[in-house]
């Protein structure tokens, strides 16, 4: 449990850094003066994205094992999480396309991104989801809101840059 919680701090303090402050790099690390275009943003946050949703499935089944969910309010949280990585999966499939191609395919990301918004909400109806230890229900919580902000900020760069309207 404590390298979960180790894991999801982690991530919650990187996403700013990352989200914040794309950058290229070498392969020895040095940070390179070719800035980092808007679609390469969109290909961060879809990964961002991914790992957020990663984290609430470990988080969900470490606080099942551990006691401290319930089984059927573990089964209402991965329903929607499996929801979310298999609409992840199918928007990837897009991305990889490319930006024109992605751009042609309009309607169905937005109906995608839709669908992760819709059970983003489902998820934070959970709240909580009942767990009364402060800290693992904060840790819950913080990565239901990062899949929040990750698709949030997915579909705001969409519309910059012309994919979505």
């Amino acid at each position: 449990m404590n390298k979960l919680c180790a894991g999801i701090v982690a991530a919650v303090l990187l996403l700013p850094v990352v989200s914040c402050a794309p950058h290229r790099v070498d392969a020895q690390g040095n940070k390179s003066s070719i800035p980092v275009t808007p679609w390469e943003k969109v290909l961060i946050v879809n990964a961002e994205l991914s790992l957020f949703n990663n984290g609430l499935a470990r988080g969900v089944i470490a606080a099942n094992n551990a006691g401290v969910l319930d089984t059927a309010t573990t089964e209402l949280i991965t329903t929607e999480q499996f929801h979310i990585a298999a609409i992840m999966t199918e928007l990837h499939s897009i991305l990889s396309q490319g930006q024109e191609a992605t751009a042609s395919h309009a309607d169905q990301v937005k109906n995608l991104t839709g669908s992760i918004s819709t059970s983003v909400t489902r998820l934070i109806s959970f709240g909580n989801a009942g767990i009364k230890n402060k800290q693992n229900a904060a840790e819950l919580v913080a990565e239901i809101q990062g899949i929040s902000a990750a698709a949030d900020g997915l579909v705001s760069l969409l519309k910059q840059i012309g994919v979505l309207k």
